[in-house]
């Protein structure tokens, strides 16, 4: 995930967000796992595309991206997303 955002941020300069959603010192990057960004820790990243945001991330073993507008917003502040887009992975 960290190498995907510095790659779009290259690419989208102010339109690319990676986002880490745990404590500093809790995660350590591992650079033989793959991904740049542990599934446990629950990062994604948010790619602005003229008035959309979208959210790229990976989990249960899979690459998706969501659409903000999609998303519906729960009594506790959370967002859940009953539409995604599954992003296939040529073996």
């Amino acid at each position: 995930m960290v190498a995907v955002a510095a790659l779009l941020t290259q690419q989208h300069d102010g339109a690319v967000t990676l986002n880490t959603r745990h404590e500093d010192g809790t995660y350590e990057d591992d650079p033989d796992d793959g991904y740049g960004c542990d599934c446990d820790c629950d990062c994604d990243v948010t790619i602005v595309s003229g008035d959309e945001e979208y959210s790229f991330q990976r989990g249960d073993s899979e690459w998706s991206v969501t659409r903000e507008s999609d998303g519906r917003k729960r009594s506790d502040g959370a967002t859940v997303y009953n539409a995604w887009e599954t992003l296939s992975i040529p073996p």
